[in-house]
């Protein structure tokens, strides 16, 4: 495209953007997972992010031993060391925690199936020294889980550890005000170096622009300059006017859109479609469903109003000549009594000019209310689906509230793109014209 070869000088700097959009994006897509937290941890589960507790009694202590089998066991006793009645957790490597988190959670569940049918104490009685039965009983009890046995596990063992800590005296709303806080503080962070990278790629993309537009505008003068009679009938005064000023004005906005949206725009796109596949919402269909019909939206308005962006700037050379033919023989319309053909003259140039320009503003009118249709058509299908599935227990509410915001970020991606390919062709217009 003719556009982009006026950006070959500035590499160095389009670099810089493309590296700050991608931390800009990559930070825009943490957001929705510390509200997911907030929802999920800090108030569903009062701050306890796993099912390590920090401190539990010996009698817990004993009682999670029992159904554990000796590799487990051995790395449980590390974790946990006794002091004054209790046992406290240690430091321990990652690894180790994921692996003794997976364990616990097994174990809550196994010990919460047993108290569901009353037989907890009968089968620690009756099986404390036969540990392969409870062991097996436990893995057993697992394999009985069809869907989604992480969620599950992790909500049974969380509401052990809640209780656990009330019998040990931990305060569950200190921990869980501690969890909200921080989470608090680490968003409002990573918004301020969203806002800071916005305002700079938006500083370097108008520098650039702005760059771009002086040298063509000093360019364009030069040459002209050195027009000959005939170069100046070829091009007409009012074309050339309109060259130097909007056509030039067209190109500088647009390579700033460029370099702040288009880049911004598919990365953004890609990104938050991996996210949401990596989410536990299986409702990535209704994305594809907004997405299908807002391109048809795309399609329907750049057939429609590409003829009309590509017309509009002859139309604009139109009334530049008319008005300057007038402006220099105003003194000869005058003495010949032509000013009422004038009038009309221009008048009609302006017609053209102005029905061109509200077919387009038509196109626009129409467009936003029908974006705004879709975006909030998906939001309700997603709510009303995600709520089904909250409510079975297959999905936690701050999840549902991630898929959302990943769902909007992709639609919104798209909607930019929109506006880049209305706009950018015109200036490809303007740019042509340049090059001339």
């Amino acid at each position: 495209m003719i556009l982009f070869k006026y950006l070959k000088k500035y590499k160095f700097l389009i670099f810089i953007i493309l590296i700050l959009s991608i931390c800009r994006i990559y930070a825009e897509l943490e957001l929705p997972n510390y509200t997911s937290s907030i929802v999920n941890v800090g108030i569903n589960q009062k701050g306890i992010e796993d099912a390590l507790m920090l401190k539990m009694s010996s009698k817990t202590y004993s009682t999670y031993s029992l159904f554990m089998n000796e590799e487990e066991l051995k790395l449980f006793n590390k974790a946990y060391k006794e002091d004054s009645g209790y046992y406290k957790l240690e430091s321990v490597d990652k690894d180790s925690k994921k692996k003794l988190n997976i364990t616990i959670e097994e174990v809550a569940y196994t010990i919460y199936t047993l108290m569901s049918s009353k037989q907890l104490e009968s089968s620690i009685l009756n099986n404390v020294r036969n540990k392969d039965y409870l062991y097996n009983y436990r893995k057993e009890a697992i394999n009985k889980i069809k869907d989604n046995k992480e969620l599950f596990l992790s909500k049974v063992a969380v509401r052990f550890v809640e209780e656990e800590y009330k019998n040990v005296g931990i305060d569950t709303n200190k921990i869980s005000n501690e969890y909200l806080k921080n989470t608090a503080i680490n968003m409002m962070l990573i918004t301020f170096v969203i806002l800071f990278i916005s305002v700079t790629v938006g500083f370097i993309a108008s520098r650039v622009a702005a760059s771009i537009g002086k040298n063509l505008r000093k360019q364009i003068y030069e040459k002209v300059m050195n027009f000959s009679t005939l170069d100046i009938e070829k091009f007409s005064i009012s074309s050339l006017i309109t060259r130097t000023t909007n056509d030039i004005t067209q190109v500088q906005n647009s390579l700033s859109m460029i370099l702040v949206i288009v880049l911004y725009a598919p990365l953004m796109a890609i990104a938050g479609s991996i996210k949401v596949l990596k989410t536990n919402v299986n409702m990535s269909y209704m994305i594809a469903l907004g997405i299908s019909l807002i391109i048809v939206l795309i399609v329907i308005s750049f057939i429609y109003a590409m003829p009309k962006f590509k017309a509009m700037q002859t139309l604009l050379d139109r009334i530049n000549l008319v008005s300057r033919e007038i402006l220099t023989g105003i003194q000869v319309i005058r003495v010949f009594g032509r000013e009422k053909y004038e009038e009309q003259r221009f008048d009609k140039e302006n017609q053209n000019h102005m029905k061109n320009e509200k077919a387009i503003i038509k196109v626009i009118a129409l467009f936003f209310p029908y974006l705004m249709l879709v975006l909030n058509a998906l939001s309700i299908l997603i709510l009303y689906v995600g709520s089904k599935q909250v409510d079975l227990g297959y999905l936690q509410v701050g999840d549902l509230l991630a898929f959302l915001t990943y769902s909007m970020m992709i639609i919104f991606s798209f909607i930019f793109l929109t506006m880049s390919i209305v706009i950018i062709p015109r200036a490809s217009v303007a740019a042509k014209r340049i090059d001339e």
